[in-house]
């Protein structure tokens, strides 16, 4: 696995060259989301008890939030004049949580998911002696 993630990466660095330093970024990062991710996925979830359908039922409702906060905070770019980069930050950061929380209580898989994040918050806050 490790081979081939390599050599994936090296090759998308390799293509990427050709457009420059935005290049090599977007082509590392689209094979990393179009190959080397669901490869990596199949390969924890061929054997074992937790299967790959498994991992992508449990990441839905993220990759879900993740594509509506992005089309969202694109939008809200190419649509508004902000004033100074730090009220865009600021801006684009309430946007991303509330469209985030909107997208995971609209998900049954997300109101899973949250209702678990609310039960282990009192574990993950307690001292161990």
């Amino acid at each position: 696995m490790v081979i081939f993630n390599s050599v994936t990466s090296i090759l998308a660095i390799i293509v990427g060259l050709r457009w420059g330093a935005i290049g090599v970024a977007a082509t590392y990062a689209l094979s990393g989301i179009v190959i080397r991710k669901p490869v990596l996925l199949w390969w924890a979830g061929r054997k074992g008890p937790v299967r790959t359908q498994d991992i992508y039922r449990a990441i839905l409702p993220a990759l879900v939030a993740s594509g509506v906060v992005a089309i969202s905070i694109f939008l809200l770019r190419r649509l508004t004049e902000l004033n100074g980069p730090v009220l865009g930050l600021l801006l684009s950061f309430m946007l991303a949580v509330l469209l985030a929380l909107a997208t995971y209580f609209a998900l049954p898989a997300g109101r899973r998911a949250l209702e678990d994040a609310r039960r282990l918050l009192p574990h993950l806050s307690r001292k161990k002696t």
